[in-house]
């Protein structure tokens, strides 16, 4: 910080607070007498002026940067300049939509603010991937490896059982659905104050019962001199782990006759066998690869692992390019910005492409004693991805994935060779799997577009007619249009692929069309009005959104220590969705994918919803002397989606917190501790989560009722419940802040306990009512944790040019099912093969549970004393909860002179997850596990045998009998193919998130004409993963599901990568 004085007789101060990076003043900055009420804010231009008494010290903060203290002397002019800092305890926060300002000191509950700064290191295109390893509570989760991966964002864990548990976004003032995060352009983005509890979020609604994460946005340059912006981001994406597959064993044998030949271990005639990796081991000598064609031609390769396993060389590098320009204008009374957006990207996986383009406007204008304001942004996305692949029987989706049809591949087959699909061999007719899919076909045939255009906008007047009084009144519009098309390619088989060369169907001709050889063509549009995501299930308040909230405000001082503020507010928003679906499996003319050229009649849909939600609410918050603060909220919310007469509920929340150092004499000025909170705060909150229309039994249309074709309507198999109410959550927590040296040391810790009661769940009812569920209020889980921050600056540039500061989270989050209802033990939220998903009383939620081989009371496996085989234990068992109970971030920030690196990482331990991936792969023979006991009769570990009798066991360990059959008999059947146990991993992992290594060339720049700064920075992300020594197979991370039901992972989640490059921007 440098401060200048004027020395001047009057004693009412005036000055300029500007930014130390960029020179520019900072326009809200908090300008405060130490110990007293007496205090103002910065104008637009950054400018102050405050009467000050004698002897006075001035407490200058603001968001982002370090706080000072400046002990006046005899001037009357004192210009700040401050320095950017990590986030500090005590300074002015953004609580959210509603533009209400508040100090640090005066929350009651827990909240973080990430700026730009730090959002943007990665230059992630999703700014929830910027929040990662950040926020102490936040679990910030990327779901898929794809082009535009999803990504899950809970705070504080689990609540709801079925219903939604995404934290609430508000960009501006306007809510968004979790599936439109990846439409916020990070750079445009100021901050993003993140409520983790209940008690935090509590004016923002029903909405808000999980948290929320309310987004500010870059306004107008406040000094009246226009600015402009220019960052170009670039990045390759690399392939970083694949599978742990193995590489001994190749074709020819499998399912039929395994090792028919007993010198050479080929059976006679190659087979299109399905799983391509259970013959003998790799020799190394020249082999046919799959069939002949019709003419003779054979192809003839090495049998042995290629030296670049072909499943890695199947993937390219990715890149993305962004282009992003601002331009900003302002004074005192008034504020303009204007930026555009860029992004184009390509995939790991062929052909796979992402574009999104954006243009957004916010201006302001204060007229006297009202001020209005204005803010839209437009986004364009298109994306070009593969689809789900396959041509199987008669349908060209064989219910394989393009990672399943990849990673069957044997690794001696030259896949790179069947790139040219229409060349021999590569083609669908003589492709060397005759059960299997060529990897390129399903690149080329089996493709999903998608195409969403969203605008989000706002307006905004405050009327301000006396210092003690503002009337605030806010329009949004979220609104959104997507389409979708599904487009799989006929195909059309030989005569010669019909006869069935391989003798691998059996039945001739089975999977090849039929008697006609053909298999159709398909196509299926979707378009939908609304917020263009077509997972309505994610986000219950996924549509097309119009909002209006208006509200009064008073604030006033009595007594010179009485600070009261006290907000009356009103809130009405309406969401609707319209959503149309075509499909045809049966098009006229081959790879014309048009709707109306097809033969026969679509199969059609059409899905319209609405809902409305009015709330009223009220905020009173009292300061003492500027140390101690208490809040109250109350809020009443009436709900279409409930019944009429019981579509209101009323929740309301308590919040406190004394700065003990201010009010304690004693720690003034103390050279130790310079700031200390204690905090508290109850809160209850409710949250609708159920759908429209579902407290009523509705009817959809069927055909042939009564009979023939005639029209007719059919109710659900689910009795709808006219008497559902909200899900209620309440939840307490406690807390405190420190600060010490000069905040060079900031602390905080934080325990919650919310329970969260009434949850929407179904039951089962008497078939002979009609129906076979019904829905209702039943069940509680509790939510308990810890959270903890801590911030320490080491050393600062003033010591030798070096800056060094150390930052991390800690967390602690562990949740309980406390009931369900009477009969009612568990609930299966999700299933894959043998693996449930499940809510289980007495248990965290969700858990893991399935199906495990019969073991002795010690633990051991019991075998069968002829096969050798372990048996199914026809018991579920529990293998933990599928959520982390332990995460820790850690960020590193060390500058010298220009140059400053930084770097984030994370830990995360405690759950477990289903690998269903790991389970197709061993059954397929490729995957390194089924070749561990490199394909030969194994006693199997750990293992026991019962020599008593079935009453009375008596279990000996097994040294002597081996499993029948170590090939396909043992991986691809029986009771451990079954097993659930066998492919339950740790979800822990540690991986580096970021590395950015920036370079500030201001200095350089300068010398050119308009250039005020300029950065270059080198950009890593994801650059390292360690994972438990038996978990080599995915990333963990990932999750099948973007709901509740996380824990399962399979093969159409690509596997992990890793991000190089660079980034630069210049401001004129």
């Amino acid at each position: 910080m440098f401060v200048t004085q004027v020395y001047a007789q009057n004693r009412t101060i005036t000055g300029t607070v500007v930014a130390k990076d960029d020179g520019l003043p900072i326009p809200g900055v908090t300008v405060k007498v130490k110990g007293t009420t007496i205090g103002t804010q910065t104008s637009p231009s950054g400018k102050y002026s405050l009467s000050v008494p004698a002897n006075s010290t001035l407490v200058v903060s603001f968001i982002g940067y370090t706080a000072q203290e400046i002990k006046l002397g005899a001037g009357s002019v004192v210009n700040v300049t401050l320095s950017p800092s990590v986030n500090q305890i005590g300074e002015v926060v953004v609580t959210g939509a509603l533009g209400i300002k508040r100090q640090a000191k005066e929350q009651g509950a827990a909240a973080t603010t990430i700026t730009n700064k730090t959002l943007t290191e990665s230059k992630a295109t999703n700014f929830t991937v910027g929040l990662t390893a950040k926020v102490a509570g936040l679990v910030v989760s990327t779901l898929d490896n794809g082009v535009n991966p999803t990504t899950r964002f809970v705070l504080r864990g689990n609540r709801h059982i079925l219903g939604n548990n995404y934290a609430l976004v508000v960009l501006n003032g306007v809510p968004i659905s979790p599936n439109e995060v990846n439409t916020i352009n990070p750079d445009d983005i100021e901050s993003v104050n993140v409520l983790n509890g209940a008690g935090a979020a509590a004016l923002y609604g029903s909405d808000a019962s999980n948290g929320a994460l309310i987004i500010t946005t870059v306004h107008g340059s406040p000094n009246g001199a226009p600015r402009v912006s220019y960052t170009n981001n670039f990045l390759l994406e690399k392939l970083s782990y694949l599978p742990s597959f193995q590489t001994k064993f190749g074709s020819y044998g499998g399912e039929g006759s395994p090792f028919q030949d007993p010198i050479t271990g080929f059976i006679t005639t190659p087979a299109g066998f399905e799983n391509q990796s259970y013959g003998p081991a790799y020799n190394g000598k020249p082999t046919q690869l799959g069939i002949p064609l019709e003419d003779g031609t054979v192809q003839i390769y090495p049998y042995a692992t290629r030296p670049v396993d072909p499943r890695r060389a199947f993937f390219v590098t990715g890149y993305g390019e962004e282009n992003n320009l601002s331009y900003s204008s302002g004074d005192a009374n008034n504020s303009f910005n204007l930026s555009a957006n860029n992004l184009m990207k390509s995939g790991i996986t062929p052909d796979e492409r992402f574009k999104r383009n954006s243009v957004r406007v916010s201006a302001a204008k204060t007229y006297g004693i009202f001020k209005a304001d204005f803010t839209a942004n437009y986004v364009q996305s298109y994306q070009n991805s593969v689809g789900f692949g396959g041509y199987d029987g008669t349908s060209l989706d064989g219910g394989r994935s393009l990672l399943s049809a990849l990673y069957n591949t044997p690794s001696w087959v030259p896949l790179d060779k069947y790139k040219d699909i229409t060349k021999p061999f590569a083609d669908v007719n003589t492709f060397y799997n005759s059960y299997g899919v060529n990897p390129y076909w399903i690149i080329k045939n089996d493709r999903v577009d998608t195409r969403v255009d969203h605008l989000t906008a706002s307006f905004g007047g405050t009327l301000t007619p006396t210092k003690w009084f503002d009337l605030s009144y806010r329009l949004s519009e979220n609104f959104g249009v997507g389409q979708q098309q599904f487009r799989r390619s006929a195909v059309q088989f030989s005569q010669y692929a019909m006869s069935d060369p391989t003798g691998g169907y059996g039945t001739q001709g089975q999977s090849y069309g039929g008697s006609t050889g053909h298999i159709a063509g398909q196509v299926q549009n979707r378009t939908q009005f609304g917020d263009g995501s077509f997972d309505t299930g994610i986000g219950p308040q996924g549509y097309s959104r119009i909002q209006q909230d208006v509200f009064a405000t008073f604030h006033k001082t009595f007594y010179n220590d009485f600070k009261v503020n006290f907000l009356l507010g009103n809130s009405i928003w309406q969401a609707y969705l319209n959503q149309q679906q075509n499909n045809s499996t049966n098009l006229l003319v081959d790879n014309f994918y048009n709707i109306g050229s097809i033969l026969g009649t679509p199969a059609t849909s059409q899905f319209t919803q609405k809902i409305r939600q009015i709330g009223y609410f009220g905020d009173l918050n009292i300061g003492y002397k500027d140390f101690a603060f208490i809040e109250a909220t109350l809020r009443n919310d009436h709900d279409s989606r409930l019944s009429s007469g019981i579509r209101s509920f009323w929740y309301p929340s308590v919040k406190g917190s004394v700065v003990f150092t201010d009010a304690i004499p004693a720690l003034k000025n103390n050279k130790v501790i310079n700031y200390g909170k204690i905090r508290a705060s109850y809160s209850q909150v409710g949250a609708v989560n159920v759908s429209p229309y579902s407290t009523t039994n509705t009817y959809s249309p069927t055909s042939g009722f009564p009979y023939g074709n005639t029209g007719g309507l059919t109710l659900g198999d689910r009795l709808n419940n006219p008497l559902i109410k909200p899900e209620l959550t309440k939840e307490i927590e406690f807390g405190t802040d420190l600060s010490f040296f000069n905040s060079r040391i900031n602390a905080s810790a934080t325990y919650y306990k919310s329970n969260t009661r009434n949850q929407t769940l179904p039951i089962s009812v008497s078939p002979t009512s009609g129906y076979n569920s019904a829905t209702v209020n039943i069940g509680e889980v509790q939510n308990t944790g810890y959270e903890f921050k801590l911030d320490v600056t080491v050393l600062t540039k003033e010591q030798n040019n070096f800056y060094l500061n150390l930052g991390g989270n800690f967390t602690i989050q562990n949740s309980l099912v406390k009931s369900l209802t009477n009969g009612l033990p568990s609930i299966t939220i999700a299933s894959q093969g043998s693996a449930l998903i499940q809510a289980r009383v007495g248990q965290p939620f969700p858990i893991l549970v399935g199906a495990d081989v019969n073991r002795d009371p010690q633990g051991r496996v019991i075998v069968d004393a002829t096969t050798g085989y372990p048996s199914t234990n026809s018991t579920l068992q529990n293998f933990g909860q599928t959520v982390p109970k332990y995460l820790l971030g850690l960020t590193q920030t060390l500058s010298y002179k220009f140059v400053t690196l930084t770097a984030t990482s994370e830990f995360r331990t405690g759950g477990v997850f289903y690998n269903a991936s790991l389970a197709s792969a061993t059954a397929a023979g490729i995957s390194a596990y089924s070749a561990s006991a490199d394909r030969q009769a194994f006693i199997f570990p750990n293992s026991v045998i019962n020599t008593g009798t079935a009453a009375n066991p008596v279990y000996t360990p097994n040294t002597s009998v081996t499993i029948l059959d170590g090939n396909q008999g043992f991986w691809n059947a029986g009771a451990f193919y079954n097993s659930t146990a066998a492919y339950v991993n740790s979800a822990a992992f540690w991986k580096l998130r970021e590395a950015n290594l920036a370079f500030d060339i201001s200095p350089w720049a300068r010398k050119v004409k308009y250039i005020k700064k300029a950065s270059f920075a080198l950009i890593g992300r994801n650059l390292l993963m360690l994972r438990p020594k038996g978990q080599k197979f995915i990333d963990p991370e990932f999750s099948a599901l973007a709901g509740n039901g996380t824990g399962i992972i399979n093969t159409y989640q690509l596997p992990p990568t890793r991000l190089f490059g660079a980034s630069l921007n210049i401001q004129f």
